[in-house]
């Protein structure tokens, strides 16, 4: 990084300050740093500013340097965990399984090393815990807890001899985690500072210190070896209630372990100084957060003298904004360095992956069989695609066929390697997976494929063997879905990182990577509330009270520890630009950064500050389109072809519901994807439900059915719905779980149709079936715009039957819904989806109570036997419903139409379905309910 022509940034002070006192011999100094990014640029700093050579001093991060003081070495956190779980599974007689324990156990080590890194009396705020617990979960009536909270307040009072326990078996092994290692030092700190060989410790650019933090390096201060530099500005510092200065006025006041005093080095006063511009930009969504960010970099790009950004960095507060940004960012410019890695997370491997465990958690679970659906959702993959469709064999499913064995699935190399049973088992999962990874590693490589996949390739690798090395040191894994929930810890924290060039060119990165830096020119996105400062919680099992009273971090502190980055970041800049999102939304999104309203609030004269909203003129259509698609002569061609074929009441629903819709599905032809489930859904259902009832009444169409036949069919109906259930069910499927509730509900629903004919037969009216599932058809004439045309209609009643008092009941059962209308007072009420069973069972009127045989070829439209229809009914048996039956009933100025004017009536309301739907003139359109778009198959193409 180049420096600025004018100011030293807070490194180069910190090298200048070093090498003032002349010498070229630094090697029993140590500089020690927040981070080990910060020790680049310092290097970078000294060979600068040296001009001879030197022996440089040794630049370690805090971390680093207490560890190389500390008698452990650093452990990560799946050792961390799976020792633990060797401690928790010694020290009670009925642990539960690593799957379970992992859910809680990560709280339990990040809270006893933030307990050690504040050198924290562990018995004592364990106890304290224990007590809290006890008082929260007491019982003012009984006075006796319960057996569930005893065992919470049991689990309570282990968790200080799970931590003494820990640290035992951590300390025999020479390993430990953070905490642990700053505990050690900092009780010991005398002894470790005689011991050590360093002469010198610098400690630069440090502001929020643990406890153990605090008392090392006061002791090296205090030994004489060690000096304190600060990076911090009058502007806060010096501000008695100023977030951003909280930790140093601590200091400074002398509220710490650590004192130093009212004058330190070094505190400047440049936010109230030097000249500054700083420009807010509001915009809409994260995409337009990435192309004003690309914009700005392209004007400097323009005037810079070079193709390389020096001294320029853009700062991502949401993790999110990254991909789009690389999009945006100039092709033209040379040198860029990514400090933020690309998780794994995201990666077309990493999502095969995650389906592989899927197909095999399931494997075992139902008997050694892999389950079609998920087989296909791996073949249908697109990272699998990569290696070419001849990959894959074709298989032959069957035609209820949803569970595959592996002879199914073995005809390809890749097939063997994905589909074999070895994989079942956690080693030969790993090993499987490793296999499959080199596979693919091969078949990229051979090709020249995606390189970035290629680094994913490895890194999974790596993670498998991990894996694999930590099962057998100390065991535990001993299911797929065990392992598959340490996969993902593991894989939540992996990253590629991207390789550039630290010291030149552009930065990007995140807030906690800037620290100890500076620039001249900062591009921060993502200045929105909740993400500066971050409105994420940390899991803790000590509540605010306690973190409190024992001095641990809380959101106060938290967000004083932002706020001084943020204002850090802005002592040395000459430009500013904070860009956020200004999309507001229910959860308070679309709020720029409260410390951005505080500097604006607080602002000297010296800070330029300019206002921009970025207003995008995106037209309604674009996230919502209005789709319209014209009747072409090939679309009236299908429309007449299925005129001679029939159109059904469905599909004429259909039309009237939305005719875009119609459209997609009986014009165009598409159809829904073929789903594969292993329990009933609701067709099927539904199915099930009228075979079981057409069964029951089939012996006696033409028969009068009395009492004493009804609770025949009662006693009847369970064997027989259990025979129609297995036929819709898929052939490995037993009746069981979801089917067997499923099952159940089926049954309550024939009993209900049963019941109620049972007290329709106690009134007085005898029930005579007539037919049964009876296939219905006419022709239907229609005049549209002076053309003649006919269209068949062609349907299937579930059940037409006469009362004793002469009426015919035109009948179909419902399984699903009820809230239908079967009352119509008004004709405009057709427009709504809810009349559309109503418009069914009159769509079955006009086609009852006509034949072909009585159709003259001579009439423009459709005439009807008036005496026919006397006593033609109409009527929906809901089932779900404690009434059932609901008879189609209209009116007209209050009063209810009744045989030939039921019978015109809806004549009429058909006539204009096909009317419509004959017109060339009307382009099928999206319907403006949008209610009806929630479970349609082609709401995703709409955009609703």
């Amino acid at each position: 990084m180049l420096p600025f022509a004018n100011m030293k940034t807070f490194l180069e002070d910190i090298a200048e300050e070093l090498l003032k006192g002349g010498g070229n011999d630094f090697s029993k100094t140590c500089i020690v740093l927040p981070n080990r990014r910060a020790g680049v640029f310092f290097r970078d700093a000294i060979s600068r500013q040296s001009n001879k050579a030197i022996w440089a001093p040794t630049v370690l991060s805090i971390e680093d340097f207490v560890f190389s003081l500390s008698d452990v070495a650093k452990a990560d956190q799946t050792t961390l965990l799976f020792s633990f779980y060797e401690v928790y599974r010694q020290s009670v007689s009925d642990p539960q399984t690593i799957e379970l324990f992992a859910n809680w156990a990560p709280t339990f080590l990040s809270d006893v090393n933030e307990l050690d890194l504040n050198l924290i009396d562990a018995e004592d705020i364990f106890a304290q815990l224990y007590s809290v617990e006890r008082i929260a979960r007491w019982n003012p009536e009984t006075g006796i807890p319960t057996d569930f909270q005893q065992k919470h307040l049991s689990f309570v009072k282990q968790l200080f001899p799970y931590y003494k326990r820990l640290r035992e078996v951590l300390a025999s092994r020479k390993v430990g985690y953070q905490g642990m290692a700053f505990r050690s030092v900092a009780e010991n700190v005398e002894k470790v500072i005689a011991a050590s060989e360093w002469e010198n410790v610098w400690f630069a650019g440090f502001n929020a210190l643990t406890i153990s933090e605090e008392q090392i390096l006061n002791a090296w201060q205090q030994s004489g070896k060690g000096k304190l530099f600060w990076d911090v500005d009058a502007y806060y510092a010096d501000d008695a209630v100023h977030e951003a200065g909280h930790y140093i006025r601590r200091y400074a006041n002398g509220y710490s372990d650590l004192k130093i005093g009212k004058e330190y080095n070094w505190k400047a006063n440049r936010l109230a100084t030097d000249e500054k511009e700083v420009h807010l930009i509001g915009v809409q969504r994260t995409m337009a957060q990435a192309q004003v960010a690309g914009s700005i970099l392209a004007n400097k790009l323009k005037k810079a003298s070079d193709s390389t950004l020096a001294n320029t960095a853009v700062i991502l507060n949401d993790e999110q904004i990254l991909i789009p940004l690389l999009s945006s960012i100039p092709t033209d410019l040379q040198g860029i360095n990514i400090t933020m890695g690309y998780g794994l997370l995201q990666s077309q491997s990493a999502v095969l992956i995650e389906k592989l465990f899927k197909l095999y958690i399931k494997f075992a679970e139902q008997g050694n069989r892999f389950f079609l659906e998920d087989v296909l959702a791996i073949k249908e993959d697109a990272f699998c695609r990569l290696v070419g469709a001849e990959a894959f064999s074709n298989f032959k499913t069957g035609n209820k066929l949803v569970y595959l064995q592996e002879e199914h699935l073995n005809g390809s190399k890749l097939e063997k390697l994905l589909f074999n049973e070895e994989l079942c088992s956690v080693v030969g999962f790993l090993n499987g997976l490793k296999g499959i990874i080199a596979h693919f590693g091969l078949k990229l490589s051979v090709n020249n494929g995606d390189s970035l996949e290629q680094e994913f390739l490895f890194l999974l690798d790596g993670l498998a063997q991990r894996l694999l090395d930590l099962n057998e040191e100390f065991g535990g894994i001993d299911s797929i879905k065990t392992l598959h929930s340490f996969w993902k810890q593991l894989l939540r924290h992996q990253q590629l990182d991207f390789v550039g060039e630290p010291l030149n060119g552009l930065q990007v990165m995140g807030m906690l990577e800037t620290r100890n830096l500076d620039f001249e020119e900062v591009i921060m996105l993502g200045v929105n509330e909740g993400n500066l400062p971050s409105s994420s919680h940390s899991n803790s099992y000590f509540t605010f009270d306690i973190r409190r009273a024992y001095g641990l971090a809380c959101q106060n502190e938290r967000d004083a520890v932002t706020a001084y980055h943020f204002y850090r970041l802005l002592q040395r800049a000459k430009k500013v630009y904070l860009v956020y999102d200004q999309d507001t939304d229910s959860l308070g999104r679309g709020e720029v950064s409260r410390y951005v309203r505080q500097l604006m609030m607080e602002k000297k004269s010296n800070i330029m500050l300019r206002e921009w909203n970025l207003e995008q003129e995106i037209p309604p259509n674009v996230f919502s389109p209005e789709i319209t698609i014209e009747k072409s002569e090939d679309a009236f061609v299908k429309i007449v072809a299925q005129a001679e074929r029939g159109f059904s009441p469905s599909a004429l629903n259909t039309f009237r519901s939305c005719s875009l819709k119609y459209y997609f599905r009986y014009v165009a032809g598409i159809k829904e994807k073929d789903q594969f489930a292993q329990s009933i859904d609701h067709a099927k259902f539904g199915t099930a439900v009228h075979d079981t009832l057409e069964e029951l009444y089939s012996p006696y169409v033409n028969k009068p059915v009395s009492e004493e036949i009804l609770k025949e069919m009662k006693a009847q109906a369970k064997a027989v719905l259990e025979k129609k259930f297995a036929e819709q069910l898929p052939s490995a499927s037993d009746l069981i779980c979801k089917n067997l509730l499923a099952f159940e509900v089926a049954e309550t629903y024939v009993m209900k149709a049963l019941n109620h004919d049972i007290i329709t037969v106690r009134s007085g009216q005898l029930i005579t079936p007539l037919q049964l599932e009876e296939d219905l058809m006419c022709t239907v004439r229609v005049q549209v715009k002076g053309e003649a045309l006919s269209a068949n209609l062609k349907g299937k009643a579930d059940r037409i039957d006469r009362l004793s008092n002469g009426t015919i009941r035109l009948i179909d059962y419902k399984s699903g819904a009820f809230d239908k209308k079967t009352a119509i007072k008004f004709v405009d009420e057709f427009v709504s989806p809810k009349s559309d069973h109503a418009f069914q069972l009159l769509t079955y009127l006009v086609m009852y109570s006509d034949s072909p045989s009585r159709h003259r070829e001579d009439e423009p439209v459709l005439s009807l036997s008036k005496e026919s229809n006397q006593s033609i009914q109409p009527t929906v048996f809901y089932l779900r419903s404690q009434k059932v039956e609901f008879p189609i009933t209209v009116q007209h100025e209050k009063a209810e139409l009744l045989g030939s004017d039921l019978l015109d009536y809806a004549t009429e309301r058909v006539t204009e379905v096909l009317s419509s739907l004959f017109d060339k003139a009307e382009p099928f359109a999206q319907t403006e309910d949008r209610t009806v778009c929630a479970y349609c198959d082609f709401k995703e193409v709409c955009q609703r």
